[in-house]
C-alpha cells in the first residue's frame, strides 16, 4: 500500500515515483473506511491504518479458538449493527465485535457453500447477509443463522459458480458477478 498526496501532482505522473510504501509484502484484498481508520483485509489478517500513520495488526485468525488453515482475509464489511463481517480465503466467514474483541466463525460445516469468501453485502430489505464464494451465493438470516445456498452446482446445475461481487438493490433484487 502506498501513501501519496494526489492533489500535489499532475494526473499523468506514475503514483509510485514519489509515494511512500507503507505496507510492504502484504496483499491487500479489501479496504473499509470507518471512524477515520482504514481496516485492511490482507493476506496476513486484519490490519488497521489510522490517521497518525500507525499500522496495527488487529486480528490474526490463527490466534482464534478455531482450527484455521490460513490468515488470509479477502473481504471486510461493517454491518448496520456495528459488527464486522470478515471473509476468509480458506475458512469461511467470521463475525467480529470490535468492542469486545470476540469473534465467531461460519463455515461450510454450518451451511456455507464454500469456505473461500469473495463477497459480502447486507440485504437492504431484511436482516440478512449475502455471501459470495467459490461455489455459489449464500443468504444468511442474521436472526437465526440459517444459510440458504443459491447459484451453485447443486441448486442451478452450473459448473462455474464463483461469485466475486454481490450488489443488493433497494427493489429487492440482487446482482451478482
Amino acid at each position: 500500500m502506498y501513501k501519496r498526496q494526489l492533489q500535489d501532482h499532475p494526473n499523468d505522473q506514475d503514483y509510485r515515483t514519489d509515494a511512500e510504501l507503507i505496507i510492504p509484502e502484504i496483499n491487500i484484498w479489501d479496504v473499509l473506511i470507518d471512524d477515520d481508520q482504514l481496516y485492511l483485509a490482507t493476506s496476513n489478517g486484519l490490519y488497521v491504518y489510522d490517521q497518525s500513520g500507525e499500522i496495527t495488526p488487529t486480528i490474526k485468525l490463527t490466534d482464534s479458538p478455531y482450527t484455521i488453515s490460513g490468515e488470509g482475509m479477502s473481504q471486510i464489511h461493517k454491518g448496520r449493527n456495528g459488527l464486522f463481517w470478515l471473509g476468509s480465503i480458506s475458512d469461511g466467514l467470521f463475525v467480529w465485535n470490535a468492542k469486545s474483541q470476540d469473534f465467531s466463525n461460519l463455515s461450510k460445516e454450518q451451511g456455507l457453500s464454500d469456505n473461500k469468501v469473495w463477497a459480502i453485502a447486507e440485504d437492504l430489505t431484511a436482516n440478512k447477509l449475502w455471501v459470495g464464494t467459490d461455489s455459489g451465493l449464500n443468504l444468511i438470516d442474521l436472526e437465526t443463522n440459517q444459510v440458504k445456498n443459491y447459484l451453485n452446482e447443486k441448486t442451478s446445475g452450473t459448473l462455474d459458480s464463483l461469485i466475486e461481487d454481490v450488489i443488493p438493490h433497494p427493489n429487492g433484487k440482487v446482482y451478482v458477478f
